[in-house]
């Protein structure tokens, strides 16, 4: 095939049909009795925006309903997340702070490229949140053109659901370092689901 139009994350074409709008998951809500839950599954599905619309994730609201309406990072279970691990295996001291920052509920401005594929990561650390971006491990929340190809975003994580994946990640990549003993590790998951940064700070210094 030849000649294909791509519809990115950015554009506005079609944005509305790669996930579930607010108005079809309250729809959803109100069909299985569970219009109480709606709160709920913004913060743990919500968040995404293509184009101009907000989107939530649809296979786990799909699974958020059959599980009887319990959260849980139904998304995250469906594939490997070696995407995140790769990249902290290669972190540089500026990265490991953003993704800090990132897990803190900021949000970071940086480069976007939407043609970017996973080897150049490598070569050029300033790709990844391209990459984390398009992957879906994070989402925009303004952008402005840079030059041509790129722009410049406010990018922060999406919900609930994919917080949790930076959590276990990093946890579990900081717990293979001879240097940190547990209880240092468990000080740092504290800090991390407490929102505790000044905890979190000293927990990584130790």
């Amino acid at each position: 095939m030849n000649n294909l139009k791509v519809n990115s994350i950015l554009d506005t074409s079609c944005s509305s049909y790669f996930g579930f709008t607010a108005k079809e998951v309250k729809d959803m809500a109100a069909y299985y009795e569970a219009s109480d839950k709606y709160a709920e599954i913004c913060e743990w599905y919500d968040g995404y925006l293509f184009g101009e619309q907000e989107i939530f994730n649809p296979w786990s609201v799909i699974s958020y309903f059959d599980n009887e309406c319990r959260p849980d990072t139904f998304w995250i279970s469906t594939g490997s997340n070696e995407i995140l691990g790769d990249l902290l295996n290669n972190a540089d001291e500026e990265l490991m702070e953003r993704l800090n920052s990132l897990m803190l509920g900021q949000s970071i401005l940086t480069t976007i490229d939407l043609n970017v594929v996973y080897p150049q990561i490598e070569d050029d650390p300033s790709y990844v949140f391209s990459f984390l971006l398009v992957a879906g491990y994070l989402k925009t929340e303004a952008s402005s053109p840079a030059f041509p190809g790129t722009c410049m975003c406010k990018v922060s994580i999406p919900n609930k659901e994919i917080a949790s994946v930076y959590k276990k990640e990093i946890l579990s990549r900081l717990l293979k370092s001879n240097s940190l003993i547990f209880s240092s590790a468990y000080r740092i998951q504290k800090a991390l689901f407490a929102g505790d940064t000044e905890c979190l700070q000293e927990a990584f210094q130790n």
